[in-house]
């Protein structure tokens, strides 16, 4: 603090204009730097990448309900991370479907309004015949149900 204070003002605590307009130069210019020998483009683009894997991981922790993991054994943390990393990929997937049909939701927004769905089983004791049926409650359910498959909406038997 006490540098920025002796170069933008005087003893007196006046402004040196000079050296605000010179600092000004560099208002909103960020320095990106690589340890690795990447062309600037590399640099550029692997930076903005940052934010796709940052919304995943904030996706993992608030959809997927994502948690510290307390797991010691190699393989159950690799479990647990595979685990979610599915997770995270359907939602991808989800995403991608929605756009692609131009709906209005996002499929964190589509789960929530799904979370009233639900399916019918039914089996005929003589036959063993079984029946199935998504019943959605809302037109926005069945827009959501028939961009991500529209085989959810059918009947199975």
């Amino acid at each position: 603090m006490k540098y920025y204070r002796k170069r933008y003002l005087t003893q007196t605590g006046k402004l040196r204009e000079h050296e605000l307009q010179e600092a000004e130069k560099y208002d909103g210019i960020s320095l990106l730097f690589s340890t690795k020998p990447l062309s600037p483009e590399e640099v550029t683009r692997k930076y903005f990448e940052k934010d796709v894997v940052e919304k995943a991981f904030q996706s993992l922790k608030g959809v997927v309900k994502i948690r510290p993991v307390r797991k010691w054994i190699a393989e159950r943390v690799r479990a647990h991370v595979f685990i979610c990393f599915l997770a995270y990929l359907l939602i991808a997937v989800m995403n991608h479907k929605l756009r692609k049909k131009h709906q209005p939701f996002n499929a964190v927004e589509a789960l929530e309004e799904l979370e009233t769905l639900y399916r019918i089983h039914m089996q005929n004791t003589k036959t063993k015949n079984t029946f199935t049926k998504t019943v959605a409650f809302t037109r926005n359910q069945e827009e959501i149900l028939n961009a991500v498959d529209r085989r959810l909406l059918k009947c199975s038997d």
